[in-house]
C-alpha cells in the first residue's frame, strides 16, 4: 500500500463518509416512500461504498498520530456515529415496511378465505344443462 499524506488521507475518508451518508439517505427517502424497486442495485452500491469505507480507513490507519489532526478524529468519530445511528433508523423503517406488507398480505388471505365461502357447493355430479322449469 502506498503511503499518504494526512491531507490526501483527510480528502479520502471525508469523501468516503459523506458519500456513505448519502446513499443511506437517498435509501431511507426510497423505504419511507414504499420503493423498494432498486433493491438490487442498493445491494451494490452499498458494497462499492463500504469498500471505498475500508480502503480509506486503511490508509487513514497507516499514518502516523502526527499526520492525524485532532479535527480530522472528531470528524472522523462524528461520520462513524452517524452511520449508524442512519443504519438504526433505516432498519427501524425496513421493518415498520415489512409489518405493513405483512398486515396487507394477512388481509388479502382473509379476503381470499371470505370470497370461497361463496363457492357452491355440489355433492352430485354437475347439472348438463338448466331447465327453467321448478
Amino acid at each position: 500500500m502506498r503511503m499518504a499524506s494526512g491531507k490526501v488521507a483527510r480528502e479520502g475518508i471525508l469523501s468516503a463518509l459523506h458519500a456513505m451518508l448519502a446513499l443511506q439517505e437517498e435509501h431511507l427517502r426510497a423505504i419511507l416512500s414504499g420503493k423498494f424497486d432498486g433493491l438490487e442495485r442498493w445491494t451494490f452500491e452499498r458494497r462499492k461504498v463500504f469498500e471505498s469505507l475500508r480502503h480509506e480507513l486503511e490508509v487513514v490507519r497507516g499514518l502516523s498520530l502526527q499526520e492525524l489532526s485532532p479535527e480530522l478524529q472528531e470528524a472522523v468519530l462524528e461520520g462513524f456515529e452517524k452511520i449508524v445511528l442512519n443504519e438504526e433508523e433505516l432498519y427501524a423503517a425496513a421493518e415498520r415496511q415489512r409489518q405493513k406488507a405483512k398486515g396487507k398480505i394477512d388481509q388479502l388471505r382473509k379476503g381470499k378465505k371470505a370470497l370461497g365461502g361463496y363457492r357452491v357447493q355440489r355433492s352430485g355430479p354437475a347439472p348438463r344443462f338448466l331447465s327453467n322449469r321448478g
